[in-house]
């Protein structure tokens, strides 16, 4: 099993990989052996019941499932995952087939893009649920997602379980759109070997950013006849949008609420600049998304779908080691706190109200949440409820005993600070990438924090108004398209 299992998936240690889905599978490699051995379990023959079988399906649910886990969604995944559909949705929805496929989130290398997904729509085959990751906008500014208004009020759904931070990016013109797959919150890693080696006290969990700034220099050095990072902070030049925390944690912002405008010339996201690049200038810390070869920083970001790895291969180390919180800043204590989404296909030909209880089922209902992210993932659940997060904390400390004083439940309190990517409304890849072009001009001294800031913005706001032209013109010829189909 395992052997498959590492075939499928890519183990690749400290690569840099050039989209956020595969940055994932770094991070997952150290946890290869938990996960195959979880799976192992639960796909041994009786382990569940025989899925009824409904002969001639007169309806078919196509749904893209965002898979945070080990390996590819494709294969035992699959099977699983369809089996407790099976015996646990479809056996209730009699004349219903529930076929699924790896959504653009879905971990792995074989998944479609956002792109593929709304040609496939567009062409009328689209999923009926659909999983934009990082490309929500482009599905909303097209007309392609189905407000969840209507149907959040008639099944009286509680959507304080939810991060309001984490349906911020769900909602578009006051309407939702969106509930997340899991919640994904980012804590520290902490190589508390290095601390004990350097005579360097620990930090308090209620320590703030100048607190952690003066910790980090003292450690940045030659250690070992290596260089020694104080930290390794979750910003790259491969996804500008993972710089959004930190303009929260000063009280500035990446974008105007509407994501119409870019907010980098601001004097919080200034001041937030002028306290970043210089860390990074002094290689006092480095940029870079998780990862634990190639780097000695001693605190290094870490997200939730990937405490597996780190206490794998920590415990391997023979390191002491542990997760903490993100400092205080001067709006509050910051740290990414991400999350794919769950939409209906606008264009569906099936009853929405079907779509919608099959989206309920993996989105509201706790048994998906404990089945799928916490076992199958041993990933976070998509709420806030506790129960939910005391379950996956049980799965987690007897998945990986390692974890059992690693303080996870720093990883559910960032649920409750963490701020999430700011994606813009027209042209976001684009504006991304002149963000990361900026911050690296800042880095390399070619340009002062104010100019790369104030040209940057002028740049995106440009791109804004372009975008937006072409995205009006875009609907017009979509809904002249869509009306010949049904004409």
């Amino acid at each position: 099993m395992l052997v498959s299992l590492r075939r499928e998936g890519i183990w690749l240690w400290g690569d840099r990989f050039s989209t956020t889905v595969r940055r994932r599978e770094a991070l997952r490699q150290g946890a290869a052996f938990v996960t195959a051995a979880g799976l192992t379990a639960l796909a041994v023959p009786g382990a569940a019941a025989a899925a009824p079988t409904v002969a001639q399906p007169i309806i078919r649910l196509l749904v893209e499932l965002n898979w945070e886990g080990n390996g590819n969604f494709p294969g035992l995944v699959q099977h699983l995952a369809n089996q407790f559909i099976a015996d646990n949705w479809t056996v209730h929805h009699p004349g219903v087939q529930v076929l699924t496929m790896p959504g653009d989130g879905a971990n792995g290398t074989v998944h479609p893009s956002a792109g593929s997904t709304v040609a496939a729509i567009l062409a009328g085959a689209g999923p009926d649920i659909v999983s934009p990751c990082m490309a929500i906008e482009s599905f909303y500014s097209q007309g392609l997602l189905r407000p969840l208004g209507p149907y959040i009020t008639r099944d009286n759904v509680d959507l304080s379980v939810y991060p309001p931070e984490i349906l911020r990016t769900m909602t578009f013109n006051g309407n939702l759109y969106g509930l997340p797959d899991t919640l994904m919150p980012h804590t520290l890693f902490v190589n508390l070997s290095v601390l004990d080696q350097m005579g360097l006290p620990y930090p308090q969990p209620d320590w703030s950013y100048g607190q952690a700034t003066d910790l980090w220099r003292s450690i940045a050095g030659t250690h070992n006849k290596q260089w020694t990072y104080g930290a390794r902070l979750g910003l790259d030049s491969q996804s500008g949008g993972s710089i959004a925390w930190l303009m929260h944690a000063f009280g500035g912002s990446v974008r105007s609420p509407d994501g119409a405008r870019c907010a980098m010339d601001s004097k919080e996201a200034l001041q937030a600049l002028n306290w970043l690049i210089p860390l990074f200038q002094q290689k006092v810390a480095e940029p870079g998304w998780p990862g634990w070869a190639g780097t000695t920083a001693v605190f290094q970001t870490a997200p939730s779908y990937g405490i597996a790895g780190y206490a794998v291969s920590a415990h391997a180390a023979g390191l002491k080691w542990t997760f903490f919180p993100y400092p205080v800043f001067p709006a509050g204590r910051s740290t990414m706190l991400l999350s794919c989404m769950y939409g209906m296909n606008a264009n569906s030909k099936n009853p929405p109200a079907l779509v919608w209880d099959f989206m309920k089922f993996i989105t509201v209902e706790p048994a998906w949440q404990r089945f799928f992210n916490s076992r199958l993932a041993l990933s976070t659940p998509n709420q806030t409820t506790p129960e939910l997060w005391d379950y996956w904390l049980t799965v987690a400390v007897s998945t990986a005993p390692p974890l059992r004083n690693a303080h996870l439940e720093y990883f559910q309190q960032a649920t409750t600070y963490g701020w999430s990517w700011s994606t813009f409304r027209y042209e976001d890849g684009q504006a991304q990438s002149v963000i990361n072009s900026y911050v690296n001009k800042m880095i390399a001294r070619q340009m002062s924090v104010e100019e790369a800031a104030s040209e940057m913005t002028r740049q995106i706001n440009a791109l804004e108004v372009a975008g937006a032209q072409v995205a009006t013109q875009s609907a017009r010829e979509t809904a002249a398209y869509l009306l010949l189909r049904v004409t």
